[in-house]
């Protein structure tokens, strides 16, 4: 008796495990994106709770996150690199900051969730889908 597998079973083998990469990996990669977006999430809720240190010590908001204090939040990019952080407005009593993803970074990808935002208030936002798909 022979031993061993022949051309064909092992052709077989290939094209099977070959279409179940085919259908993973792409689903693989979608779960990653959602999960990784909790950078996004935990980056703006750094950002408010800096606005509001920022507040108390100056009497308003901060209008620009990069910059180190007394001029900004000192808070660039969120703790991954994955997304920049801005104030897109900011006064005595409101602001509202955003996360995008940074070019070239794994979030990059992600058309779903393009833009995050938060105000003072604590309203979340996304765009191009809704708040309760983006925020985890």
């Amino acid at each position: 008796m022979r031993r061993g597998f022949t051309l064909v079973e092992l052709l077989a083998c290939i094209a099977i495990a070959a279409l179940l990469a085919a259908v993973a990996i792409p689903s693989w990669r979608s779960v990653m994106l959602r999960a990784q977006r909790s950078d996004a999430v935990q980056a703006l809720y750094a950002v408010a709770a800096a606005q509001e240190r920022y507040r108390m010590v100056y009497g308003r908001y901060a209008d620009q996150a990069a910059p180190a204090p007394p001029v900004g939040l000192g808070l660039a990019t969120s703790e991954r690199g994955w997304y920049q952080l801005r104030i897109e407005r900011a006064d005595a009593s409101d602001f509202v900051a955003t996360a995008r993803p940074v070019a070239g970074s794994p979030q990059s990808g992600d058309t779903a969730c393009r833009l995050f935002t938060i105000d003072a208030l604590g309203a979340r936002g996304s765009a191009p889908a809704a708040a309760e798909t983006c925020w985890p």
